[in-house]
């Protein structure tokens, strides 16, 4: 794996990013909102300087999708990291390294939401530092709960 590098979402990257949401999608089945390209080009528009993607050796491999609101709250809404990079510290870089820039934006915390039965992705954030706040009933849907977490920057 080479050095790792932290860039802006450009429009380019969309392509690469869609890919990335699929293949997530059929390994985990989640994100099916996500993998509308419409959906995620809303959020670039609405929120382009809190989204970003994590490259090796100038190919991505991963990338953060934040949106800000009017609340001045940022909300982590997607992170995936490509088969080939997880469990090498990617995921952790790229929320590491997006935080410092949220910080310097002046968030003083980043919210999100997962699936109550997505504990890889749970695990992962109380590993980063993430709290447990809540459990949001019938979130997804009927029977389908979410767990809201925040993370002080």
């Amino acid at each position: 794996m080479g050095k790792l590098k932290i860039k802006n979402i450009k429009k380019k990257d969309l392509k690469i990013i869609m890919k990335l949401i699929r293949e997530w999608k059929k390994e985990f089945g989640f994100a099916s909102y996500w993998d509308n390209t419409k959906n995620v080009k809303e959020v670039l528009r609405r929120s382009s300087k809190t989204c970003w993607v994590v490259e090796s050796n100038k190919k991505v491999v991963g990338f953060r999708l934040a949106i800000d609101d009017i609340q001045n709250r940022v909300w982590s809404r997607l992170i995936v990291i490509s088969k080939d990079y997880r469990g090498r510290g990617v995921g952790s870089f790229l929320v590491r390294e997006t935080n410092k820039k949220l910080k310097k934006m002046g968030f003083r915390k980043v919210y999100t939401y997962v699936e109550e039965n997505n504990i890889t992705s749970i695990e992962w954030h109380v590993k980063t530092g993430y709290k447990k706040v809540t459990i949001l009933k019938d979130w997804y849907k009927k029977g389908d709960n979410g767990i809201l977490f925040i993370k002080n920057l």
